[in-house]
């Protein structure tokens, strides 16, 4: 479970310089130029990610289930993804309508997988990611 956490907060927490340290940020691009600090943030993202994951699968089989998801919250979270992957098409395209409407769909996208995610898993550690990533989205 300390993987799965390390993992988690360190990919959450590189990917929230740009909002919570905006001037750290702006220093280290200052520090080891724009390339430097994109090589730095990609290696600490792709370390958090693959702690995250190696720590999941173990922790996922550790920790209880929180609860027991209904089965028909599974067609609901199949239909958000339906909806979460337009969104995340759409915030990779340079216009279009859906972006100039919602202005930010890749964190829409993030809101409505892990809504849809939330609803249909029941393990602790899933909902303790999912409801990381849920915060983040709303938080971004």
């Amino acid at each position: 479970m300390s993987i799965f956490l390390l993992g988690l907060v360190l990919f959450v927490a590189i990917h929230c310089v740009r909002i919570a340290a905006p001037a750290f940020r702006e220093a280290q691009i200052e520090r080891f130029g724009d390339g430097g600090w994109k090589g730095i943030y990609t290696v600490l993202s792709l370390l958090g990610f693959a702690a995250l994951i190696y720590g999941w699968s173990s922790a996922r089989q550790e920790s209880g289930l929180l609860y027991i998801p209904i089965d028909g919250l599974k067609i609901v979270n199949y239909l958000g993804m339906l909806i979460a992957f337009v969104l995340l098409v759409a915030s990779q395209i340079p216009a279009g309508h859906i972006k100039a409407k919602t202005k930010h769909p890749m964190m829409i996208a993030v809101l409505v997988w892990s809504v849809g995610h939330l609803l249909s898993n029941g393990d602790t550690a899933t909902e303790l990611l999912i409801g990381v990533f849920l915060v983040r989205s709303i938080y971004g």
